[in-house]
C-alpha cells in the first residue's frame, strides 16, 4: 500500500481565509478513517461529552433547588391527604417562598438547606 493509502481520505476546512479544502492525511484507525472521523470514535467522544453535561447538570444548585420544590410539593399533597385542611394552614405561600429562597442562598454559599 501507498502511503496515501494509510491515510484518512477526509476533506477537512484549511482554516484560512478563503473556503480550502485538503484530505485529512492523518494515519488510518479503523474503517479506512483516522481517530478523528472513525464514526465510534465520534460516537465515543459524544457519550462522554454528554456524561460530563449531564454530571455538571447533576451537581447544579438549580437542580438541587428543583429537587428541593419537588419533594416540598410531594410532602404537601401527602401532608394534605392525611389532614385534610392542613394545607391552608401548614406553610403561606410567602413563607413557602421565603424557605425556598433561604435554600437557594445555602445551596449558592455551598451550606446545607433546611426546609
Amino acid at each position: 500500500m501507498t502511503d496515501e493509502q494509510l491515510r484518512c481520505p477526509q476533506s477537512v476546512h484549511d482554516g484560512g481565509r478563503w473556503p480550502s479544502f485538503h484530505k485529512c492525511g492523518r494515519p488510518i484507525h479503523e474503517d479506512g478513517l483516522c481517530k478523528i472521523h472513525c464514526p465510534s470514535a465520534i460516537a465515543a467522544r459524544a457519550a462522554k461529552s454528554q456524561a460530563a453535561w449531564d454530571a455538571k447538570q447533576a451537581a447544579s444548585p438549580y437542580r438541587a433547588i428543583e429537587r428541593l420544590n419537588a419533594q416540598n410539593k410531594a410532602l404537601s399533597k401527602a401532608l394534605a391527604s392525611v389532614l385534610p385542611g392542613a394545607s391552608q394552614t401548614y406553610i403561606s405561600p410567602d413563607a413557602a417562598e421565603s424557605n425556598e429562597v433561604a435554600a437557594a442562598r445555602a445551596l449558592l454559599s455551598n451550606k446545607e438547606p433546611t426546609l
